[in-house]
């Protein structure tokens, strides 16, 4: 067993005693500090950020206890958000009929990309409706799947210059 199937057996444990459900767990470094991100969901409820702050504790405590993560690092805690990361069959069964954007890797060995409306999913499997028909991907050919906003507008408004008279 890897060091991240360990930590991501520990995790899933740990947040589920808690309430909540294990998304995923990122490793990455700025500069010389190592970041441990750690994405949660509530079956209920959005994740608010008194959440993050409490599950931070908890599973601080106990990663700290472990000697799976070597020296110093960050721990950062927080909701999927609205570009959430889909990494579980359960999860494309959950969000069937919203639009999904999945990196995958074709029988040629190509990396593709596809947005489409989730139409189906099974243990193996998940079904994009696209404008030119349903598409299958294999979870085992799946490099990375989020949920895909199309209304996303990322800017700043200009404020309009009133002329005096």
């Amino acid at each position: 067993m890897s060091v991240e199937e360990k930590i991501n057996g520990i995790l899933e444990e740990e947040l589920g005693n808690l309430g909540f459900e294990f998304i995923k767990v990122k490793f990455s470094q700025r500069g010389k500090r190592k970041i441990l991100q750690i994405y949660i969901d509530h079956p209920d409820r959005n994740v608010s950020i008194s959440d993050c702050v409490g599950v931070s504790k908890s599973l601080g405590l106990v990663l700290d206890n472990l000697n799976e993560v070597s020296g110093p690092y960050n721990l950062e805690v927080s909701s999927p958000g609205i570009m959430r990361p889909l990494v579980k069959p359960g999860h494309f069964a959950r969000f069937r009929g919203e639009k999904a954007k999945v990196q995958f890797v074709d029988e040629k060995g190509d990396k593709l990309s596809l947005i489409g409306e989730i139409a189906e999913s099974d243990e193996n499997s998940v079904v994009l409706d696209l404008k030119e028909g349903n598409v299958r991907i294999k979870f085992d050919k799946m490099i990375q799947a989020n949920l895909h906003q199309q209304s996303i507008i990322i800017g700043k408004r200009k404020k309009s210059k009133k002329k005096h008279s």
